[in-house]
């Protein structure tokens, strides 16, 4: 897994990403993103133990607020319709 993260930040730099993020930071907001659809059966994909683990641990809430609001903004077709 070591070098897997250490390919991680060689890539990174390499395109310029300044931010501090990692591995783990990619794990996160990709765990956040599928328990966005999933919800509690999240677990059958990354086979934690329990939701308290995924929700203290790899659930970020700051990730979700952003997908809600996208949900409710983004107008992909102009205004809202009723489909």
């Amino acid at each position: 897994m070591d070098s897997i993260s250490k390919s991680f930040t060689h890539y990174k730099n390499g395109v310029g990403i300044e931010k501090d993020i990692n591995l783990k930071s990619l794990r996160k907001t990709y765990i956040t993103w599928v328990h966005q659809v999933m919800q509690k059966e999240t677990g059958l994909l990354t086979s934690h133990s329990t939701a308290k683990v995924l929700e203290s641990y790899y659930i970020d809430p700051q990730i979700l607020s952003v997908v809600e609001r996208g949900a409710v903004e983004i107008k992909i077709f102009g205004q809202n319709s009723s489909l």
